[in-house]
C-alpha cells in the first residue's frame, strides 16, 4: 500500500509498512470512536444522562427486567461497572431493584415509568451521527464496507479463539 504525502507543491509516494498500516487503522478507528463518543456526550449532557445509562434504559425498555449479571453480559461491561450505572439510575428514579418472585436470591433491575419516558425521549446521538455518515457512502460502498467489517470480525474472532490465554 502507498501513502501520498503532500509537501508544499510536490507529492511524494511512500510505501507503508505492515506495522504502519496497522497503526493507521487503529488510529483511524480510535478517532472515529472518539468523535462519536464526544458527540454523544455533548448531546446527552443536555438530558443529564450518560451513554451507558441510556444504553441500560433502552435495553430494559425492550428486554424487560434483567439480572445485573445479564445486563453486564448484554452491554459488555463488568458487573462492578454496571452496578455503578444502576446505582446512579436508581438515585435518579429511572430504575429500581426488586427481588425475583421465582428466586428470592435474585435481584432484578426494572425500568420505572420515568425511566421508560427518558428512554423514549432521549435521542441515540451516536446512532444518528453514524447513520448520517453511513449514508454519505454509495449503496455499493456500504455493501463493501459491511462485507469487509464482517470478514474482519470473523478473522478477529477466529484468531482470538486460537490465541494463547493470558497466563498460558
Amino acid at each position: 500500500m502507498f501513502l501520498i504525502q503532500n509537501f508544499g507543491t510536490r507529492k511524494i509516494m511512500k510505501k507503508i509498512t505492515d506495522g504502519e498500516e496497522i497503526f493507521q487503522f487503529i488510529d483511524t478507528f480510535n478517532l472515529w470512536m472518539s468523535e462519536t463518543r464526544r458527540y454523544s456526550s455533548e448531546l446527552l449532557s443536555r438530558y443529564r444522562i450518560t451513554t451507558p445509562q441510556l444504553t441500560v434504559l433502552r435495553l430494559l425498555k425492550t428486554a424487560g427486567d434483567l439480572r445485573l449479571s445479564d445486563l453486564s453480559v448484554k452491554i459488555n461491561l463488568t458487573n462492578s461497572t454496571v452496578t455503578g450505572i444502576i446505582d446512579r439510575l436508581e438515585r435518579a428514579g429511572l430504575v429500581s431493584r426488586q427481588r425475583s418472585a421465582d428466586d428470592r436470591r435474585v435481584i432484578l433491575v426494572k425500568i420505572t415509568a420515568k425511566g421508560r419516558e427518558m428512554a423514549g425521549l432521549v435521542p441515540a446521538p451516536h446512532l444518528e451521527l453514524i447513520r448520517n455518515a453511513f449514508f454519505t457512502l454509495s449503496e455499493e460502498e456500504r455493501a463493501e464496507f459491511f462485507r469487509l467489517l464482517r470478514k474482519f470480525h470473523e478473522s478477529v474472532t477466529a484468531l482470538r479463539t486460537q490465541a494463547p490465554k493470558p497466563g498460558d
